[in-house]
């Protein structure tokens, strides 16, 4: 079971560091900008509004200005979302390039290569999964596919939650209202 280890490390050490290069470049392309932080705070501050009217009760004869008011809140929100995403959709694509070619460099060098024994046999897609680049029919084998993307997406998430690299949870469908 332990020499199955250094493998492990070396991807997870791989993993690790992936994330972080990725954070970095989102903290300085994307969260460290004035420009993300006043969309944030105006974003924040739209939500309020928008929330306190919806909730107002208004009498039949205003009902069409306040409909009028609450969408225009609405499209302000869209807005001030789609101008934060065209930023990090630019750095989320260099990112993406990153975490592919560090998965190539890692394939090549795991090729044909069981790095963790599994406990378990998993069963179907999981299977392919784990088993994917592994000779032999031993499913409780599972090659660096697997262990690779375990690391990333929780270190992902780590990582970005306590760099609090997290984007605002504010969508224009989370705030809407069924009619």
């Amino acid at each position: 079971m332990l020499s199955y280890l250094p493998d492990a490390c070396v991807i997870f050490l791989a993993s690790l560091t992936t994330v972080l290069v990725s954070e970095a470049l989102l903290h300085y392309f994307v969260y460290s900008g004035a420009r993300y932080r006043q969309d944030a705070e105006t974003a924040a501050a739209t939500v309020q509004k928008l929330e306190v009217e919806r909730r107002r009760i208004v009498r039949a004869d205003r009902k069409p200005q306040h409909d009028q008011k609450v969408e225009a809140l609405e499209r302000s929100l869209k807005e001030v979302s789609r101008r934060g995403n065209r930023v990090r959709t630019v750095t989320l694509l260099a990112v993406s390039a990153l975490y592919m070619l560090v998965y190539r460099l890692l394939a090549r060098q795991f090729r044909g290569r069981t790095v963790v024994r599994l406990p378990f046999a998993p069963a179907g897609f999981i299977a392919r999964v784990t088993h994917r680049g592994v000779p032999g029919d031993d499913l409780h084998d599972a090659g660096f596919t697997f262990v690779y993307m375990l690391c990333s997406m929780t270190l992902r998430g780590l990582v970005s939650k306590l760099a609090g690299h997290e984007a605002p949870r504010v969508t224009l469908s989370s705030t809407r209202r069924r009619k």
